[in-house]
């Protein structure tokens, strides 16, 4: 979970594989907090926008986030990852 101006958005942290990458440990969000931290143009608004937007891997539609987490590793990132595990 991510609180920014005062609003949680969630999170979910996976461990992950690909045979590009290897086995990596990300943070994913929805676009509700890509968009949070946006200007109307699609620039961050400044350092700590910046800094939330550096710590998450990837932002996935709206609602992706309750889908069980090897179907969002498989099927709604930025390639195709094999779910190993989630941080609870």
């Amino acid at each position: 979970m991510i609180t920014y101006k005062g609003k949680e958005y969630p999170t979910r942290t996976f461990t992950m594989e690909s045979r590009e990458t290897g086995e990596i440990t990300v943070e994913i969000a929805d676009e509700t907090l890509q968009l949070a931290i946006q200007k109307n143009n699609g620039q961050l608004k400044g350092a700590t926008e910046r800094s939330i937007d550096e710590s998450i891997y990837f932002f996935v539609e709206e609602g992706i986030l309750s889908l069980p987490a090897d179907v969002i590793c498989y099927n709604h990132l930025d390639e195709k990852f094999v779910f190993i595990s989630e941080e609870i």
